[in-house]
């Protein structure tokens, strides 16, 4: 465990960084993808033997574009294949890495847009149930009305007060008017007959 601290310390230090600002490390592996070959990702120079490489990401850049410290200790500057075939296999996972987790933005992306679809649909239900809350109470109320109505209807209403002593003279004196007429109707008819 303290080499390997005291390995990426001092590499830290003196390694170069590929473009994603990891540390690169000097090897010759040729496992995987690279046993075809690598391709400097500076020059595009083509080869089998060492150059830098950067196992998170599978940058390569040859010993030409950037030379190689002489004088480290074992183990500095370069990789041991146990070391790297975790890490080159872990470059290709990282690649699926990638894959899955794009395929996983895309499923979380089209669960927001379902849950963004869910919460309008809910809104609009619960726009739907107020809207119907408050027909319900208007059915109520005018139910409640019509009930009153019929309850009136029901109740036989009060005999009307007695008239006023005044207007029973007025209205006598106005029975006896028109029966005085009637009486001068007659008489006048039977005189003509």
């Amino acid at each position: 465990a303290t080499v390997s601290v005291l390995y990426w310390d001092v590499m830290a230090h003196i390694a170069p960084k590929c473009s994603a600002g990891h540390n690169m490390e000097a090897t010759k592996y040729q496992e995987g993808g690279y046993k075809g070959g690598w391709v400097c990702n500076s020059c595009s120079k083509t080869g089998y033997g060492g150059r830098w490489l950067c196992p998170l990401c599978c940058f390569d850049l040859c010993f030409e574009c950037l030379p190689r410290v002489r004088g480290l200790p074992d183990g500095v500057g370069s990789i041991t294949p146990s070391v790297v075939v975790p890490q080159m296999d872990g470059c290709h996972l990282h690649i699926e890495r990638i894959r899955q987790l794009e395929q996983r933005i895309i499923l979380l992306e089209a669960e927001n847009a379902a849950l963004r679809k869910q919460q309008l649909l809910v809104k609009e239900q619960a726009l739907e149930l107020t809207e119907l809350v408050r027909l319900s109470e208007r059915h109520t109320r005018a139910e409640q009305a019509q009930s009153n109505i019929e309850k009136e209807k029901d109740i036989v209403p009060p005999p009307p007060p007695p008239p006023e002593p005044s207007a029973l003279i007025e209205e006598n004196r106005r029975l006896r008017e028109l029966i005085r007429e009637h009486d001068l109707t007659n008489a006048i008819a039977t005189k003509c007959s």
